[in-house]
């Protein structure tokens, strides 16, 4: 879908995310530049790609955010923060991205290196001026999922991101956000099935 419009080295970076997740290769083998190639994918190229592109393009960080060494890959993006530049626009992007989003994040919570990644409290400035840390930004999807009352499957996914955070030592503005939002939940007119 995305090939005709990549230049060769980008064809190239794509082929290698799939030798990794194949485990052909060990994420010491993905770069920064194949960072960008995920940050191109998720922007949707400008228009060139076809919209469901950022959508698979999650789904394939799902599935390498379970392979062991990934947070070799997290931490190419050190500087930049391109991945969690466009997970703190949650609000801005479809319902199905924001979904994919807290599962990608639920998936980073499998293993305690990708969870300490997620909990990072280095700062850095947003385009919109925002002060920001992937600590807040993981926060920020898990109560934006959990409150947003469009759409059943993001609150279910939302519930079980908070739980995977939850399973972790926070820290303490953390623990006490999250708790607010669960209340919050809580105290909103949920159907029986929804509160079990």
């Amino acid at each position: 879908m995305v090939s005709d419009s990549l230049n060769q080295d980008e064809r190239q970076c794509l082929t290698e995310w799939g030798e990794y997740l194949k485990r052909k290769s060990d994420a010491w083998t993905l770069g920064n530049e194949h960072i960008d190639l995920i940050a191109l994918l998720l922007s949707g190229g400008e228009g060139k790609f076809p919209p469901n592109v950022p959508l698979l393009t999650l789904e394939l960080l799902q599935a390498a955010a379970l392979i062991d060494d990934s947070i070799l890959i997290l931490h190419q993006d050190r500087k930049e923060h391109k991945l969690m530049s466009y997970i703190y626009r949650i609000e801005a992007l479809t319902l199905a991205e924001q979904e994919e989003i807290a599962k990608l994040l639920c998936n980073f919570c499998s293993q305690s290196s990708s969870f300490d990644w997620l909990m990072y409290i280095s700062e850095w400035t947003e385009s919109d001026g925002t002060i920001s840390s992937n600590s807040r930004v993981t926060t920020r999807v898990a109560v934006h999922t959990l409150l947003n009352d469009k759409l059943t499957a993001l609150q279910k996914t939302g519930v079980n991101l908070i739980f995977n955070t939850s399973l972790k030592e926070l820290f303490e503005d953390t623990a006490t956000e999250l708790a607010t939002a669960v209340l919050q939940f809580l105290h909103t007119n949920l159907e029986e099935e929804q509160r079990k």
